[in-house]
């Protein structure tokens, strides 16, 4: 009896986990932030759980990244995104996107991105022993990120810790998060661009502001939205924005990643539009740092042997 007690109870926990991801994923499509105090008591309740689960999983390092390598059209390894993965205990692997949204929540976002940071520089370490082309991994931080005053000392920390170039840690900012940046805020990227980071816009769609931001000399890479490559094949409409979108990026120097692309045709048709990178299932998903090794080993046998 007690043994089906806690199985229901675990049922009805992973239940209600599941609801908050669908709300949250609502959040994201109306582009609300996730306030804890405007959810029903249940979730809130089922948020403080996972928020208080989450401080333990960072102390206890129980969550880990994934890397998901970009390669371009002559088949030759790029970098790679660095990805968190949290598998919890009960209710199993939770939203990436909305783990992020409890950190903020339960102001552990420096804790988070500190361990972040140093995977990831790790990582690089590691790789660098094997591959001696260029190579760069990038990760991702928020808006609220560019708000602490630790973010710049806590990925120069990283970065000394694995005695790497910083030039090989990328940072990914959501285009929304950029068009949301203060002066303080670009003011912190410009620093991180002086150390040797390159930054990257992620997310990126054909709003007005977004065009206009790619004008700087702020960022140097853009990552078209899957909102827009996804479809490529039968949406003229999108056909056009990506040309447009490439052709400008030309003109003012700035590197283009297709992200999503997840067949040949999709990605045949981004390379004749002027897309040289890409990033999605065609060529792997998200794999451990080990399983990364073996996919740069095949990528280059495939360049090699072209």
């Amino acid at each position: 009896f007690i043994r089906l007690s806690n199985e229901q109870k675990d049922h009805h926990f992973t239940k209600c986990v599941r609801d908050l991801e669908n709300r949250y994923k609502y959040l994201e499509i109306t582009h609300e932030q996730l306030r804890l105090t405007e959810l029903p008591d249940y979730q809130q309740n089922i948020a403080t759980l996972l928020i208080n689960d989450l401080s333990e999983a960072i102390q206890q390092k129980k969550l880990f990244m994934l890397y998901q390598p970009q390669i371009d059209a002559q088949a030759r390894f790029l970098g790679a995104e660095a990805l968190l993965r949290w598998q919890h205990p009960i209710a199993g692997f939770i939203y990436p996107p909305l783990i992020i949204a409890l950190a903020k929540s339960g102001k552990l976002l420096p804790t988070l991105e500190e361990f972040i940071f140093h995977e990831a520089c790790y990582t690089i370490a590691e790789l660098r022993q094997h591959i001696e082309t260029p190579f760069k991994v990038s990760v991702n931080i928020t808006g609220d990120s560019l708000k602490y005053d630790a973010l710049e000392h806590s990925i120069a920390h990283a970065v000394q810790d694995a005695s790497i170039d910083p030039a090989a840690l990328w940072i990914e900012l959501t285009e929304q998060d950029a068009l949301d940046t203060t002066t303080e805020a670009i003011a912190k990227l410009t620093r991180l661009k002086k150390k040797g980071h390159h930054l990257l816009i992620d997310d990126f769609c054909m709003g007005h502001t977004s065009v206009a931001y790619m004008k700087t000399n702020l960022f140097d890479v853009i990552k078209l939205d899957g909102s827009i490559t996804r479809n490529v094949l039968n949406s003229i409409n999108n056909q056009k924005i990506i040309s447009s979108l490439i052709s400008l990026s030309r003109t003012l120097d700035l590197k283009v990643i297709a992200e999503y692309v997840d067949n040949v045709p999709q990605r045949d048709k981004l390379h004749d539009l002027g897309c040289n990178a890409f990033q999605g299932y065609l060529y792997s998903k998200p794999v451990p740092a080990s399983d990364l090794l073996a996919l740069i080993a095949q990528s280059w046998q495939s360049h090699t042997s072209s």
